[in-house]
């Protein structure tokens, strides 16, 4: 018989990590720092992980049968440009697939089509062979050369009306997450803009968790990171999740204003809709030995 998992009661101050009421079913990130919700005769709380994780909670069972038959969710798609990590990733219009070793970006232009992972390592791909004799990238024959060339008379062409693109869809939380990281690298200043008006940003300064609201304190965030850190680099591990909720693991490299390197990872939880991010939970881990 398996043990029974150790439970806290409200009012408690636990490890950093998810934690599931055993009363209401929900799932919350305690930081370490802060008590357990609830009074004395609430219900108690059980570790469910260390680290933060997308959790969904159905306490519902209809709506839990309701989701199992509304199928898989969107797998996360990732914008042209983007640099991600070694893997082999279809892209979303022409469904070719092709190999990227985590330093190239995916190719295309700004309003180029998105691409999305189907493995984190090679395969070969002799489905492709049997069913679509076309070359993933099309060179010109070697050794071939025109004998003779013969002159042909052909009508002026005439320009056709422009056809109108169709509406892209907004983007999903991991295309944001990939975009904030990049942003932040880059130190553009338009990084707010990818935040709703409302959006709310938890970052760690210590042992506390600072919520910051809206535009104007995204952009103070921003200064006093500006301000504190002489060089800095988010480096993503891995993005898992689904549409409107992902999870980032990065690492996180630089050196301070007074002189003193840092090396440690770092989960964010985005959430977003609308094309918008809603809320970001960001936690660091412990420096790295030198």
């Amino acid at each position: 018989m398996a043990p029974r998992p150790v439970r806290f009661p409200p009012g408690s101050i636990p490890p950093a990590g998810l934690y599931r009421s055993t009363g209401s079913g929900r799932v919350r990130f305690f930081d370490g720092g802060t008590p357990l919700p609830g009074s004395t005769n609430s219900s108690s709380w059980q570790q469910v992980s260390d680290h933060y994780r997308v959790v969904e909670t159905r306490p519902d069972p209809l709506a839990r049968h309701a989701a199992a038959t509304e199928g898989h969710p969107h797998p996360v798609r990732f914008a042209a440009g983007s640099v991600v990590s070694p893997g082999e990733y279809r892209n979303a219009a022409s469904g070719s697939v092709r190999y990227f070793d985590g330093a190239t970006p995916l190719p295309g232009g700004v309003n180029g089509s998105s691409w999305q992972q189907v493995s984190d390592h090679y395969h070969a791909h002799h489905e492709r062979a049997e069913h679509d004799r076309r070359p993933l990238v099309a060179l010109p024959a070697p050794g071939i050369a025109v004998a003779s060339a013969t002159a042909v008379l052909e009508p002026p062409a005439i320009a056709a009306a422009p056809v109108p693109s169709a509406p892209s869809a907004p983007a999903n939380a991991g295309e944001l997450a990939v975009e904030l990281i990049r942003r932040v690298n880059d130190g553009e200043d338009a990084v707010a803009e990818l935040f709703a008006p409302d959006a709310h940003l938890f970052f760690p300064v210590g042992a506390l968790l600072v919520c910051h609201r809206g535009h104007l304190q995204l952009r103070r965030l921003l200064d006093w990171l500006r301000a504190n850190l002489e060089d800095h680099t988010l480096s993503i591990e891995r993005v898992s999740g689904v549409e409107t909720n992902v999870t980032v693991d990065f690492d996180s490299r630089g050196r301070v204003a007074s002189g003193e390197t840092f090396d440690r990872p770092g989960a964010m939880m985005v959430e977003a809709g609308g094309g918008r991010i809603r809320t970001v939970h960001i936690a660091l881990g412990t420096r790295r030995a030198a």
